[in-house]
């Protein structure tokens, strides 16, 4: 299979070839986004800055209600109002795992970070050690209301059901070692029972 559509709309796109042999086509994005990155304007839309015709590093869009909502008590709205140059606004990501990730992100006014990682609900974040929100940005990204100022942003992904399954396992624990500690008495109290309980065998 060849692909020959999809070659064509990426000969016609500014995206050089970087690599080509018989079995492998590759190209290079000329202008990559960064993975984080702040923003100041916030409009309530399904469809991608890309897909406005707009740079995702210009705004943010959603359709999540209560990042909106969020957004708008730090003013943020569907204009910038003196937005800063994101080269003034260093965005560091410090520590990058699976099921961790922590960001420091310095704001001259309120704004939007962007972590161009899907977003999911298990996903949690802290800004500067106290609980936040994390909105659905540009259909499928992670986004975080800051306000003004140097902010260090934590997100940690754990399962809905994790705090289910470790009260699980501690009640598991808690049984075995009861059983342990008392299986003396265990053991005689079924002894009489089954003694108790049992038929004479005739002969």
């Amino acid at each position: 299979m060849r692909y020959s559509h999809l070659h064509r709309f990426m000969e016609r796109s500014t995206w050089r070839r970087a690599y080509e042999d018989s079995n492998f086509l590759i190209f290079e994005n000329p202008d990559p986004m960064p993975r984080a990155f702040l923003t100041h304007r916030l409009v309530r839309d399904r469809l991608t800055p890309i897909d406005r015709g707009e740079s995702p590093l210009a705004l943010a869009v959603s359709d999540d209600e209560t990042f909106i909502a969020q957004a708008r008590r730090e003013g943020i709205a569907d204009v910038a109002v003196g937005a800063a140059s994101p080269v003034d606004e260093p965005v560091a990501i410090i520590r990058y795992d699976h099921d961790h990730v922590q960001i420091t992100a310095t704001s001259n006014s309120p704004g939007i970070l962007v972590l161009n990682d899907s977003w999911h609900p298990n996903w949690s974040v802290t800004v500067d050690g106290a609980p936040g929100y994390i909105g659905r940005v540009d259909e499928a990204f992670r986004g975080v209301v800051l306000p003004a100022g140097r902010h260090v942003v934590e997100m940690r992904y754990a399962p809905r059901s994790l705090p289910i399954a470790r009260g699980i396992s501690f009640a598991a624990v808690l049984l075995i070692l009861a059983l342990c500690v008392f299986r003396g008495k265990i053991d005689a109290r079924l002894r009489r029972l089954i003694g108790r309980d049992a038929s004479p065998v005739l002969t």
